[in-house]
């Protein structure tokens, strides 16, 4: 897989610039090489036609519709075969970028503090309506600003850790599947990554917390989570293995299902913020600003933390993640 030619050092500088508000930032050095033998060619996104910062920043890519590409309703969410497709790609996407070394990370900024506290405090009182699930409010209650920092811990690089480039926002409308049909079925053919706004250089944890959380069926989340990280896993050791990269340096299984539990509070966020919002049904309302500040009964913040098909994930979410023992204080 060669490194697309619209990735380069102005583009990284901008990039950076842009997410900590500095125009200061500058890299030092930049080079990138081919994560795969010349001949094997891979495709997890959209190609990108043209790219420019002067005079103004813009990317061009291509519509993965004309190739017959198209997404899932964000209300129904990924079967255990969408899910396999998933971490197939995810899984290939994170060995290529094992070579690579970005020194970027979640930024803990007052507007992602801002959101996430207001939907903590969303899912709280949510809580509270649902008889039985009291107690999970309680907990993150008890937890307070503690929950916020157990978040941004989450993703963050360990020293000695095994990291990857996370595509960092891997929900429903972010992936694009095309199919064919065989026998007179329709099958699963292909699947693309759409939006890398928010890649981050860390633990493989962090994508797969998110993508469960966000995107699978309450039946995957039931009982196939267990399923879908082995097959990451396995995924993950087979494309290492043909970019001859020393599997000694790949954590075990049980080192690496080690890391995906201590890093379950992402998940936890991630349901708190992103899910709701996958959930929620088509309004006027529904903005950024209304899930944040409008704490009206007939707001959008309100449907998106009390309609049923949230409540119904989250009834199987709450107790996993409180399996961990990580919503205790």
């Amino acid at each position: 897989m060669k490194a697309p030619l619209w990735i380069s050092k102005e583009l990284f500088e901008m990039a950076i610039r842009k997410a900590f508000d500095c125009n200061n930032v500058d890299i030092i050095s930049f080079s990138s090489k081919d994560a795969v033998a010349v001949g094997q060619f891979y495709t997890v996104s959209s190609k990108c036609f043209y790219t420019s910062m002067d005079p103004h920043a813009i990317i061009i890519l291509e519509d993965l519709t004309t190739l017959g590409f198209q997404m899932v309703p964000r209300h129904i969410g990924f079967d255990l075969e969408h899910c396999f497709k998933v971490v197939e790609k995810m899984a290939l996407m994170h060995a290529a970028s094992v070579i690579m070394y970005e020194k970027v990370s979640i930024g803990d900024n007052q507007f992602a503090r801002e959101w996430i506290g207001s939907s903590y405090n969303a899912l709280i009182d949510a809580c509270s309506r649902w008889p039985g699930f009291e107690k999970y409010g309680y907990k993150l209650q008890a937890l307070g600003d503690e929950a916020l920092a157990r978040g941004f811990e989450a993703t963050k690089r360990k020293l000695g850790g095994f990291h990857v480039l996370n595509h960092g926002d891997l929900w429903v409308n972010n992936m694009m599947f095309s199919y064919e049909t065989k026998d007179n079925c329709k099958r699963l053919k292909d699947l693309r990554f759409v939006d890398f706004q928010m890649n981050v250089f860390t633990s493989p944890a962090i994508d797969l917390h998110y993508f469960i959380a966000t995107s699978t069926k309450i039946e995957v989340k039931l009982d196939h989570i267990e399923i879908i990280l082995d097959h990451y896993y396995a995924q993950l050791l087979a494309n290492l293995a043909k970019l001859q990269y020393s599997l000694e340096r790949v954590p075990t299984r049980e080192h690496f299902k080690k890391d995906y539990n201590n890093r379950a509070f992402y998940g936890v966020m991630s349901a708190a913020t992103v899910l709701p919002i996958v959930k929620a049904s088509n309004r006027s309302d529904a903005t950024f600003d209304h899930i944040v500040k409008d704490e009206g009964p007939d707001g959008f913040r309100h449907h998106a933390y009390n309609n049923d098909r949230y409540r119904k994930h989250m009834e199987h979410l709450l107790p996993y993640y409180d399996s961990f023992g990580i919503l205790d204080f």
